[in-house]
């Protein structure tokens, strides 16, 4: 169930999207006492930015300890015990990924020490094997 409030002017609207039972107390007190204040509305209206701002940091942050706390789950129920990042030089910062259907992708830094050279797979799904992967390689 939604609600909302209105307050009538002249010109157009300057209500702020929240219902004004969201605004502070003395908020909805002064907008009851003076509707018509042009400079009310307009700190309402950047009282009310911010706060919705707030609202988009809180989900992402949220969304983010979701997916990290999957990523954590998925890799515990495989047994994955992770050590300290090596060769970050070489493969920047990238970390395994989870996606929709369960399947982790992981960074593959391959070193071939006697030619000293190297070869980075950004994307490696936990359901492939090296073979396909090493022979675009050796191509």
């Amino acid at each position: 169930m939604s609600t909302s409030s209105s307050v009538t002017t002249d010109g157009p609207s300057t209500t702020p999207s929240r219902p004004s039972a969201s605004l502070p107390p003395a908020s909805r007190k002064g907008l009851e006492q003076d509707p018509p204040n042009e400079e009310f509305k307009k700190l309402l209206s950047e009282v009310d930015s911010k706060l919705r701002e707030q609202d988009r940091q809180r989900a992402k942050v949220a969304q983010a300890i979701a997916k990290a706390k999957d990523l954590a789950a998925a890799m515990g129920k495989r047994g994955v015990k992770l050590g300290k990042a090596a060769y970050q030089e070489l493969t920047g910062v990238k970390k395994p990924v989870l996606d929709e259907q369960g399947v982790l992708h992981w960074p593959v830094l391959l070193l071939y020490p006697e030619v000293m050279s190297s070869d980075f797979i950004e994307d490696f799904p936990d359901t492939d094997t090296f073979s396909p992967h090493l022979d675009v390689i050796s191509s």
